[in-house]
């Protein structure tokens, strides 16, 4: 064993596209190198990658890890195993070995793995939402939490996740924050040059994935406003895109197209983001981290409640909440904000404040250290299938395999949605 040799190890759900998922794992693989840390990341999918620094580790990719581990078979979860054990240890030993895992689906995997290469094993999830219905899987959870070997991306994640089961204190719902800088730069692209601002009387941007829950509402509301002002001319600037073969982006146009004062660009990925495409627009609508860089853009940021789906307010301005609002903090009208951005200039542009370097995820590393000093595991082996929902999806991954049951659910929600 080298002394002093470490090894850091996340296991992410996608590498494809561009969100703050794959932003977060970017900074923070990059940053973790520059500390002295050996880092690998593992990902259930990697079709479509946006982000250059990700494409490394598109051969790390196992469809497997989309589900649970205990939707599969002994001979299955063996296999997988024994190719993540591969992976992580390679010709090289570690005195310290951490696993992330950043979503609910791979934090069985993640604790088995752990157990076999003598690894710490963090659970740190970055969805929004987080919902456990298997009480075998409820125990796992609570076991982890009881070790601070579990977080959330806000003060309520946990909170929220444990209500069902097993409630917690304020202070026991532990947090990190999800850094995702560089994500904005200031560089060329061909929209800069096509698109001529003096046509429109505003532009609307939105930085999002469009498969957000939020979206269906924002668009709604947004298309409501520019209906009812009929005198004015809109672009609508959506930067970002949907999953791979999505109707979303035509669904959109088309809703759109039944108003005739408003163009709309959907850009697709973009990595980076042209800061001087984010300066073409006069107020901004956003959700969670997309909302931070919008901010740092000194353009008027509108964000919207994860709960709700109503605009919680401007962010900071009127908020400082960029996904879930304060108890005293009502919903608000989008109506009502956008008057006050784009007519009433009640709230005005101010220079941008965009972040260059890495960020620091010291306190991330600072939370390994108030983790369980004795290594312990829980025993995935005594998580069964337990909901209906659950021996239906096992049943369809032993017929199809993860990546056949994965594309027939797609299809199946294209059609009802």
């Amino acid at each position: 064993m080298e002394r002093g040799k470490k090894k850091y190890v996340i296991m992410a759900a996608t590498l494809s596209g561009m969100g703050g998922a794959q932003m977060y794992i970017r900074s923070k693989m990059l940053f973790l190198r520059s500390h002295g840390w050996d880092v690998d990341i593992i990902a259930a999918q990697s079709q479509n990658v946006i982000i250059p620094e990700l494409n490394e580790f598109k051969k790390n990719t196992f469809p497997e890890l989309q589900y649970n581990k205990y939707y599969y078979g002994r001979w299955i979860q063996k296999q997988v195993m024994n190719q993540l054990k591969t992976i992580i240890i390679k010709d090289n030993k570690y005195e310290d070995i951490v696993i992330e895992s950043t979503i609910i689906t791979q934090s069985t995997w993640a604790e088995s793995l752990a157990r076999i290469v003598g690894a710490r094993h963090l659970v740190y999830l970055l969805q929004e939402h987080n919902v456990v219905v298997n009480r075998y899987l409820c125990d796992f959870f609570i076991f982890k939490h009881s070790r601070h070997e579990l977080a959330g991306i806000k003060e309520t994640t946990l909170i929220a996740m444990f209500q069902p089961f097993h409630p917690l204190k304020e202070d026991e719902s532990y947090r990190l924050s999800a850094h995702c800088t560089n994500v904005e730069a200031d560089i060329e692209h061909p929209l800069l040059h096509s698109i001529d601002k003096k046509k429109y009387d505003y532009v609307i941007g939105v930085l999002s994935r469009l498969d957000k829950p939020f979206v269906s509402y924002a668009l709604n509301d947004i298309y409501n406003y520019i209906d009812k002002q009929r005198e004015k001319r809109f672009l609508l600037l959506w930067i970002g895109d949907a999953p791979e073969g999505s109707k979303i982006p035509d669904r959109v146009k088309n809703l759109f197209s039944q108003i005739p004062n408003v163009d709309v660009i959907i850009t697709g990925y973009l990595y980076p983001v042209p800061t001087r495409l984010l300066g073409l627009c006069d107020v901004f609508i956003s959700s969670a981290g997309s909302s931070h860089v919008c901010r740092r853009s000194g353009i008027p940021t509108i964000c919207y409640d994860g709960n709700d789906y109503k605009p919680i307010g401007v962010l900071g301005r009127t908020t400082n909440n960029s996904l879930f609002r304060d108890s005293n903090e009502p919903p608000q009208s989008l109506d009502n904000l956008l008057y006050q951005v784009l007519v009433d200039n009640k709230y005005e542009k101010i220079p941008p404040s965009y972040r260059i370097g890495l960020p620091d995820f010291q306190s991330h590393l600072d939370f390994l250290d108030l983790m369980s000093r004795e290594k312990d595991y829980y025993n995935t082996d005594e998580i069964h299938l337990e909901t209906r929902r659950e021996k239906r999806v096992a049943l369809g991954l032993k017929i199809f395999g993860p990546n056949g049951y994965t594309w027939l659910h797609k299809i199946k929600n294209r059609m009802f949605n």
